[in-house]
C-alpha cells in the first residue's frame, strides 16, 4: 500500500504542496522499479524495488540486497511488525530483517600534498592554496565495503567530536556534505587559520558513526608578505621560479606515487571482495552438500522400509511350503514309504535356505541402519552340512561336477547364527560350481 502523497512506478515520486520530487538510481535507489513503500516506526521510508530494498531518513539512502543476504532481489512487500522487526517479500522467499543501533567507527587514515602524513597527531603548519587530500575508512562488520557511506564537514576554529555530533539537530545537519562512497575529500584552502577536518561513517542502516576529526592548521605563504619581496626582488623571484620548477616535479612525483598507492588500495579492495564472495559461495555450497545428504537419508530410509515390507511378505508363502513340507514328511514316515522321505527333506531344506536369502534382504537394511543382530543358538554340524549339500546338488549337476564331502554324523554340535553359516556355505558352494566345469 503506497502512502498519499506518495507515487510509485518508474521512480518514486513525492507530491507536495503542489509540489514534486523524483527520485531514481542516480538518487540512490536500487532500481527504478518500485513496487511498493511503507514509513516504520523510527520515520524512515523503505522501498521495495525490483534491485533490492531501499531505506531513506530524509538525508540518506541505504540498500539491502542479496549481497546482504535477501533471499532474492525482486522485493514487492514491506512492513514492519510490532517488534520492529521488518519483514521483506522477494521473488526468493520471506526475509525478517531487524537493524542494528550500533553505529559504526570514522577513522582518518592519511592527508597528502606533496607529501604524505600518517601520524596525524604531529602535523606542520599547510600553506594555502596547496590541495589537502585528505583519506578515511570505517570499522564495519555488518556493511559491506561497496555500500559504507562517508560524509565530511570543515569547520573554522578547532572543535571537539562531541561539538561536531549534530545528529539531533535537523539544521546542523545541513552543514554537512552529501553522503557518498568515497573514501577521499580534497580540499584546497584559501585563507589562513586553524580549522578542523570531520568525518562521519553512515553504515547501511542509516547510523552515523561519531565524527572523526583532524585539526589543521593554514598559514599565508612566505611569497604573501610585502616586507620579504622588497628586498633584492630579482633575486627572490628567481629563487621562487627555481622553487616552482622543483615543487611542480616533487608533485608530479607524489601525484604518480599517490597514483599508484590508489591502484595498489583499490587491488587490495577488490581482492577483499573476491575473499567474500568466495567465502558466500562455499557456505552455499556447503548448504546443498547438507540437503544433498539429507535426502540421501531419507532415500535409504524409504529403500529400508520397502525391504522390510518385502521381506515380511515373501516369509509367509515361505513358512507355508516349510509347514507343509515337514507334514509331508511325517506322513511318509507313517505310512512307511522311506524311498519318498527326502523328497520333502530336499522341499524343506530349499524352502528354508529362501527364507535365509529372505532375511538376508532385511538384514541389508538392517546393517544400514546399524542395527544388524545376530542370532546364536547350538544345532548339529552334520545336519546342517547335509542340508546345504542337498540344495547345491543341482547347481554341482548342472555343469557335470561332483561334490565330495567329508563329515562326519558324529562331528557334534556348534554355537553360531545357523542362518548366516549357511548362506555363507552355500555362497562358497555356488561359486565354485559357476566357475567350474566337468570338475576343471
Amino acid at each position: 500500500m503506497v502512502p498519499s502523497g506518495w507515487a510509485v512506478r518508474s521512480a518514486l515520486w513525492r507530491l507536495h504542496d503542489s509540489k514534486s520530487q523524483r527520485w531514481t538510481v542516480a538518487q540512490g535507489l536500487p532500481h527504478d522499479s518500485v513496487y511498493t513503500i511503507t514509513f516504520d516506526s523510527r520515520g524512515r521510508l523503505w522501498c521495495g524495488t525490483a534491485g533490492g530494498v531501499a531505506q531513506f531518513d530524509g538525508v540518506t539512502w541505504a540498500t539491502l540486497d542479496m549481497r546482504d543476504g535477501l533471499p532474492g532481489n525482486i522485493v514487492r512487500a514491506v512492513m514492519e511488525d510490532e517488534a520492529g522487526d521488518i519483514w521483506i517479500g522477494t521473488n526468493g522467499g520471506l526475509a525478517s530483517y531487524r537493524d542494528n543501533q550500533g553505529a559504526p567507527v570514522a577513522r582518518i587514515v592519511e592527508i597528502q600534498t606533496d607529501q604524505s602524513f600518517t601520524n596525524l597527531t604531529a602535523l606542520p603548519m599547510f600553506p594555502t592554496g596547496a590541495r589537502l587530500s585528505v583519506r578515511f575508512d570505517s570499522i564495519d562488520l555488518k556493511t559491506i565495503s561497496q555500500k559504507r557511506q562517508y560524509r565530511v564537514r570543515i569547520v573554522s576554529g578547532m572543535k571537539t567530536a562531541g561539538e561536531l555530533d549534530t545528529a539531533n539537530d535537523p539544521r546542523e545537519q545541513q552543514s554537512w556534505l552529501s553522503p557518498t562512497h568515497d573514501r577521499q575529500y580534497s580540499w584546497l584552502p584559501t585563507k589562513p587559520g586553524t580549522y578542523t577536518f570531520a568525518v562521519q561513517a553512515i553504515d547501511r542502516d542509516l547510523n552515523c558513526s561519531q565524527p572523526a576529526t583532524l585539526v589543521l592548521t593554514l598559514s599565508a605563504p612566505w611569497y604573501a608578505n610585502a616586507w620579504v619581496l622588497y628586498p633584492g626582488g630579482s633575486l627572490i623571484a628567481a629563487l621562487g621560479l627555481t622553487a616552482l620548477v622543483a615543487s611542480a616535479k616533487a608533485r608530479r612525483r607524489k601525484r604518480e606515487a599517490r597514483q599508484l598507492r590508489e591502484r595498489l588500495f583499490a587491488e587490495e579492495q577488490k581482492a577483499r571482495e573476491a575473499a567474500e564472495s568466495a567465502a558466500m559461495a562455499l557456505a552455499a555450497k556447503n548448504t546443498r552438500l547438507e540437503a544433498a545428504r539429507k535426502e540421501a537419508d531419507e532415500a535409504n530410509q524409504s529403500k529400508s522400509q520397502f525391504l522390510a515390507s518385502m521381506s515380511h511378505e515373501l516369509r509367509t508363502p515361505l513358512n507355508a511350503i516349510i509347514g507343509y513340507s515337514e507334514m509331508m514328511h511325517e506322513e511318509l514316515e507313517e505310512m512307511g514309504d522311506k524311498a519318498l522321505v527326502p523328497d520333502p527333506q530336499k522341499i524343506q531344506a530349499a524352502a528354508k535356505h529362501q527364507l535365509g536369502l529372505v532375511n538376508d534382504i532385511l538384514d541389508l537394511s538392517k546393517i544400514e541402519a546399524g542395527k544388524m543382530t545376530l542370532f546364536v543358538e547350538e544345532f548339529d554340524v552334520a545336519k546342517l552340512v547335509r542340508e546345504v549339500t542337498a540344495t547345491v546338488q543341482p547347481l554341482v549337476a548342472k555343469k557335470a561336477n561332483r561334490l565330495e564331502v567329508d563329515c562326519p554324523a558324529d562331528v557334534g554340535t556348534m554355537r553360531s547364527d545357523q542362518t548366516k553359516l549357511r548362506q555363507m556355505l552355500f555362497n562358497l558352494l555356488s561359486n565354485a560350481c559357476k566357475c567350474t566345469t566337468n570338475g576343471l
